[in-house]
C-alpha cells in the first residue's frame, strides 16, 4: 500500500521568500560556531540558499499540527528537532520582524 504524500501548507514562492528573507541559516545567526550539514552530513556555508530547508514555527508548542511561519536552517538543525531554546529564539526573531502567525 502506498502512502499519500500530505500537502504542504507552503508554497514553492512562500518558501523562497523566507529564505530570501533570512539569508542563512538560523542556528548559525543564534552561533557562529554551528557548522552547517545538508541531508547526507556534508558541511556547507550557512548562506548556501540551495541547501537550506525551511523549519516551520508554531505560536505555541503543540503536537500534531504544522506551524505556518517558518525560518530558514540547514537540513541537520531541522530534521534532528531544535530545542525548546532554539524554538523560543524562533518565536522572538519572528516577532520582531511582524510576521504574522
Amino acid at each position: 500500500m502506498r502512502r499519500l504524500r500530505r500537502p504542504d501548507r507552503m508554497t514553492q514562492e512562500e518558501r523562497d521568500s523566507i529564505l530570501i528573507r533570512d539569508r542563512m541559516c538560523f542556528l548559525y545567526r543564534m552561533d557562529n560556531s554551528h557548522a552547517c550539514r545538508d541531508a547526507w552530513g556534508l558541511f556547507h556555508n550557512p548562506c548556501d540558499f540551495w541547501r537550506l530547508t525551511v523549519d516551520h514555527v508554531k505560536d505555541a508548542p503543540m503536537m500534531g499540527k504544522r506551524g505556518t511561519r517558518g525560518v530558514a536552517m540547514c537540513h541537520f538543525g531541522n530534521v534532528s528537532g531544535p530545542s525548546r531554546e532554539v524554538r523560543q529564539a524562533e518565536r522572538a526573531y519572528l516577532d520582531s520582524l511582524g510576521v504574522a502567525a
